[in-house]
This record gives structure tokens, C-alpha cells and sequence, in this order.
């Protein structure tokens, strides 16, 4: 009897003390994310565009027109005035 009330007084005091330890955690979680978007506030805002071709292709990639019909140019590096080919192959039968 005395042993299982030991046990159950140490168990409880892990427990206990696991709790608070998360919980001390949690705050400092929170007051370094607090910090992270004062930070962010204060620097700006800045995109990284990766694998695009360079800074000019990105700035001129950005001022295109973009079309959504088929038969326009369009993509990352077309422009107005290219020419489209295109190959139909006829079926047999």
C-alpha cells in the first residue's frame, strides 16, 4: 500500500512538472513569434523568384500581358508577335 502510494506521488510530480515545463515552453514560443513579425514589419517583404532566368526576365515576365486564348502567344518568355507552329496529325480510318 505504502509502495503503490509512492509511486502514484511520483508519477504525479512528473506529470506535474512535465505540464508546466510545456507550458513555460509555449510561452516563450509565442513571445518569439510575436518578435519574428515585429522583425518582419519593420524589414519588408521580399520575394525570391527561383529558376526563372535572371532579374531581367523576371521584370519583363512581369510587365507581359498575359492572354488566355489558345491561339495566343503565351507563356513565361513569349511575347506578341511570335509565331506559333502547330503539328495536327491526321488519323487513319
Amino acid at each position: 500500500m505504502k509502495r503503490s502510494g509512492l509511486l502514484w506521488m511520483v508519477f504525479s510530480l512528473i506529470f506535474v512538472g512535465g505540464l508546466s515545463v510545456k507550458a513555460d515552453v509555449l510561452e516563450t514560443q509565442e513571445t518569439s513569434n510575436q518578435e519574428t513579425i515585429d522583425e518582419t514589419e519593420q524589414k519588408g517583404t521580399t520575394k525570391v523568384y527561383a529558376g526563372r532566368g535572371g532579374a531581367e526576365n523576371n521584370r519583363i515576365s512581369q510587365l507581359r500581358d498575359y492572354r488566355y486564348s489558345y491561339l495566343d502567344p503565351v507563356g513565361v518568355y513569349a511575347q506578341v508577335g511570335d509565331v506559333l507552329t502547330v503539328n495536327v496529325q491526321e488519323k487513319e480510318g
